[in-house]
């Protein structure tokens, strides 16, 4: 499968403000359950009775929405702002590279 073709320049706007264009799927939830635990992610599926959250830390987690008190989108990218703060320009034109490469079959 190869990787969709963006331009260095809209790769690095993406890099640099990551929710100015999140697609869709890719919002970030927050869901506060009724015994206070907090979940952050990317909804996976929904149903009447339940939804799945993808976690940052790649974990699914099933809720059923009897648990939940609020589920809210935060209209935000789960990649966080700043990333660039701790790279060097080369370091950033690696990864600008790399993002353009076909992935490997």
């Amino acid at each position: 499968m190869a990787r969709m073709s963006h331009s260095k320049d809209k790769l690095l706007r993406n890099i640099l403000v990551p929710s100015a264009d999140i697609q869709p799927g890719y919002h970030a939830l927050t869901c506060m359950l009724e015994s206070g635990e907090v979940l952050s992610g990317v909804l996976v599926s929904e149903n009447a009775g339940s939804i799945a959250i993808k976690q940052s830390n790649g974990e699914v987690r099933t809720v059923a929405r009897s648990e939940m008190e609020a589920l809210r989108n935060t209209g935000r990218s789960l990649m966080p702002d700043g990333l660039e703060a701790n790279i060097t320009v080369a370091e950033m034109r690696d990864l600008l590279e790399f993002l353009q490469q076909p992935i490997a079959q």
